[in-house]
């Protein structure tokens, strides 16, 4: 239960438009980095992470169709929540770092880095306990966990199981929900990146979790599936140190 309280804290409010704060990551030579330099994305079949199928949505493009400004939403949290120490403080982080949809609009890919509470340092907090707890928050309403806009009436855990993304151990969740009144299937699939620590201000740092998600109709999600997999399986951890 505690473990619940604390996902509730970290998906507990979001703020919508521009803000100066670091940028999320950059489409550099032959990769997405995110800026905290926790991962890379390969690109695929030339300079894109995904097919043509597929729209890049948080980011807007320039002359010749690259990616070159963010378009960005954040989580608003406190501080001394997360940390479990010090004076109450806001700050933000990017509540995606990539979102992808589908050209017609059926389905959506997505790669998010989620600020963990301090308490969840190391075994204390498993993956997957991560990602179940996650599923309940989604189950009892707080969108803010799942797919980017969501409008979810209601979700079920439908499966689950373990992973592996870049060499290392990952845990993933498929969810059946109900958002806009139609029933969609979201897969969820979380790995500790490599040790990293989301860091801001000179001393203060939390453990974090990538996750990467990708949702459709029920009809369509064997499919989608495939692009996801192509999509993670250029993801490469960067070791820390």
């Amino acid at each position: 239960m505690r473990h619940l309280h604390h996902i509730a804290i970290v998906v507990a409010a979001l703020a919508s438009g521009a803000c100066h704060h670091r940028p999320i990551g950059h489409f550099g030579d032959g990769a997405f980095y995110h800026s905290h330099g926790h991962y890379r994305i390969r690109y695929g079949d030339g300079p894109d992470l995904l097919s043509e199928r597929w729209e890049l949505t948080n980011y807007t493009t320039d002359a010749a169709g690259r990616p070159d400004r963010e378009i960005r939403r954040d989580l608003a949290l406190d501080s001394s929540r997360v940390a479990g120490r010090g004076r109450s403080r806001p700050f933000r982080v990017p509540a995606a770092d990539l979102v992808y949809r589908q050209r017609d609009g059926s389905a959506e890919i997505w790669a998010r880095t989620l600020v963990l509470p301090a308490a969840w340092d190391g075994d204390h907090a498993s993956t997957a306990s991560v990602l179940h707890g996650w599923a309940r928050v989604l189950a009892d309403g707080h969108d803010e966990a799942g797919p980017p806009n969501a409008n979810l009436q209601g979700a079920i855990l439908a499966n689950f199981g373990e992973a592996v993304i870049d060499g290392l151990p990952a845990h993933w969740v498929e969810l059946d929900v109900v958002r806009d009144d139609h029933l969609e299937r979201v897969t969820l699939v979380g790995v500790r990146p490599g040790g990293h620590r989301w860091r801001w201000g000179r001393r203060r740092s939390v453990p974090m979790l990538l996750v990467f998600g990708f949702s459709s109709t029920p009809g369509a999600h064997d499919e989608v599936r495939r692009d996801f997999e192509r999509f993670v399986a250029r993801v490469d951890i960067r070791p820390r140190g």
